[in-house]
């Protein structure tokens, strides 16, 4: 019977060490001990470059745990990555707490170009999707906008009179006009809306 397996290669050069599971080889119809090493060579890029650096044959590789339930394999791989998690010859980036379920990036051993990298690649991933504002393009629903209302006014939020001169000072695109316009267009106007019109007109000497 094939089974998905845990296994943890370390490099006898540097001693730096990865631990991974791995099921795929079920569906290659290869036992662990086929595939490990002599087809699957991690997902890990460090891996890879230290065995252009060194070669094959300056790893130790273990086969740790089988089990036909890939599940207990992934959870043995996650403990065993969360027990070194302090270990500086660690490869491993991130892990799932066994104890919480949460994922953990860990950067303990991670190089200034490796900081710089991912920092870029964050960066990247934010453009045209975010902008200069984190939640752009997202849309609250209305019982999120209320939650967030009373919020702000049970803690006695109030903006600061920079914020307000910012917001004061804020030039709609055309574009944005036209497409808040479109959807406001044949709507009820709230009380926010009422109220700010009212100030406009007011503010205009315009007699209401």
């Amino acid at each position: 019977m094939l089974e998905a397996y845990v296994y943890k290669v370390t490099n006898k050069i540097t001693g730096q060490f990865y631990f991974g599971s791995r099921t795929n080889n079920i569906a290659k119809g290869r036992t662990p001990e086929e595939d490990l090493w002599k087809y699957y060579f991690t997902s890990s890029k460090v891996i890879k470059r230290l065995i252009e650096e060194h070669g094959i044959d300056s790893f130790d590789v273990e086969i740790i745990h089988k089990d036909i339930d890939y599940a207990k394999c992934f959870w043995t791989e996650q403990q065993l990555i969360f027990e070194n998690r302090n270990n500086p010859n660690r490869l491993n980036k991130a892990y799932v707490n066994p104890k919480t379920g949460k994922k953990v990036l860990t950067t303990f051993n991670e190089t200034e170009e490796e900081r710089k990298f991912r920092a870029k690649k964050i960066s990247e991933n934010k453009k045209g999707r975010f902008n200069s504002n984190g939640h752009f393009g997202l849309k609250h629903s209305d019982e999120t906008r209320k939650k967030m209302r009373e919020s702000q006014q049970a803690l006695g939020y109030k903006h600061s009179d920079e914020v307000k001169q910012k917001m004061r000072n804020h030039q709609r695109t055309a574009e944005h006009a036209e497409k808040l316009g479109a959807s406001l267009r044949g709507k009820p106007w709230s009380e926010a809306r009422i109220n700010a019109q009212l100030k406009r007109k007011n503010n205009g000497n315009t007699t209401v």
